[in-house]
C-alpha cells in the first residue's frame, strides 16, 4: 500500500512539474487572511475595554490639570 502511494505521488509530481510557487503564494494568502480575521475579532472583543481604559486615563489626567481662565 505504501509503495502504491509513493508511486502515485511520484507520478503526480512528474505530471505537475516542480514549480510550487503558486502553492507558497496561496499559503501566504491564507496566513494573511487568518491574521487579518484574528485582528478584527480581537478589536471587536476588546473595543469596550480599551475605550473604558482610555476614558479613565483621560478623566484622571483632566482632573489633575489646573483649571485655566477661572
Amino acid at each position: 500500500m505504501l509503495s502504491l502511494l509513493f508511486t502515485f505521488t511520484t507520478w503526480l509530481k512528474s505530471r505537475t512539474g516542480k514549480n510550487d510557487q503558486g502553492e507558497v503564494s496561496l499559503e501566504y494568502v491564507l496566513v494573511g487572511g487568518l491574521a487579518a480575521a484574528a485582528i478584527v475579532v480581537a478589536m471587536a472583543t476588546f473595543d469596550t475595554a480599551v475605550t473604558g481604559w482610555f476614558e479613565s486615563i483621560a478623566n484622571t489626567i483632566g482632573g489633575a490639570l489646573p483649571v485655566v481662565g477661572s
